[in-house]
């Protein structure tokens, strides 16, 4: 059931917490890819020596391991983030199934 928070302003519970789910999701499934983006070796810099990808680019090799590293930290500080607005929007959820729970209540008590 939907809840008019603060005048006009209308939050429905569960499709918060429907919501906050689909993100956690989202979240894990970034955070399962974020090893095939950092521990890929292509043209580290080591002539060759763990891989041959980039061998002879070894500058060019470089700089695409270290915008791969980039890359894997900026999925890490973005999976942090949504998971942690999942979890508020979690919380908030059920902060609103029991409001509209106590309100119920209380208005069964006056009926």
């Amino acid at each position: 059931m939907a809840q008019s928070v603060s005048g006009s302003i209308v939050v429905d519970p569960a499709a918060l917490a429907e919501a906050a789910n689909d993100l956690r999701r989202s979240a894990a499934t970034v955070r399962n890819y974020i090893g095939d983006v950092t521990n890929n070796t292509f043209g580290a810099g080591r002539n060759g020596a763990e891989s041959e990808a980039g061998r002879h680019y070894v500058e060019q090799g470089k700089k695409v391991g270290e915008a791969m590293e980039r890359i894997g930290n900026w999925l890490n500080i973005w999976t942090t983030a949504t998971e942690d607005t999942a979890d508020a929007m979690g919380k908030a959820s059920i902060e609103l199934a029991n409001v509209d729970e106590n309100n119920a209540r209380k208005t069964n008590k006056a009926g």
